[in-house]
């Protein structure tokens, strides 16, 4: 039927978009250790993206929000940094720690660093989508809503 072909097309661009995101993910950390001969790391843009959300995907906000910090301590400028996560973990009623993100298991709370803090975030809740995730890699501001990649070929 009409309805299933539409539901099975939704759930294989739904796939396509977690790949596509984590391929992301992986590149643009990737990209933070070395830079093309004459380029700089002014030129570089990452899309960091968590598309599940719940307090069971913490680790996946709480990764993005890691690696924006990485982006950023390399040289990144915030601007290029584009990031989508349903930010439902931080506030969640089921973690321990309201507000805060942590990636890393420390020994004590004092030793941990809060992710979470200073973790610009571009997308949140009903804004992730795989619709706005396409339209952010193909620079479509006005489908996205927000900021979009506008890389060039160099």
């Amino acid at each position: 039927s009409t309805c299933t072909s539409t539901l099975a097309r939704r759930s294989v661009l739904a796939a396509m978009a977690r790949f596509v995101a984590a391929l992301c993910c992986s590149m643009a950390i990737a990209a933070v250790g070395s830079t093309a001969a004459g380029a700089s790391k002014e030129s570089h843009w990452a899309v960091l993206v968590a598309g599940s959300k719940g307090f069971w995907n913490y680790r996946h906000q709480a990764d993005i929000c890691h690696a924006y910090h990485v982006l950023i301590a390399r040289g990144f400028h915030p601007e290029r940094i584009i990031t989508m996560m349903y930010d439902d973990v931080a506030s969640s009623e089921e973690n321990p720690f309201p507000g805060e993100l942590f990636n890393f298991p420390w020994k004590t709370k004092e030793e941990a660093v809060n992710v979470y803090a200073g973790c610009k975030i571009d997308y949140r809740g009903d804004d992730v989508t795989p619709k706005n995730f396409l339209a952010v890699l193909t620079g479509n501001k006005e489908t996205a809503g927000g900021p979009v990649l506008r890389s060039t070929a160099n």
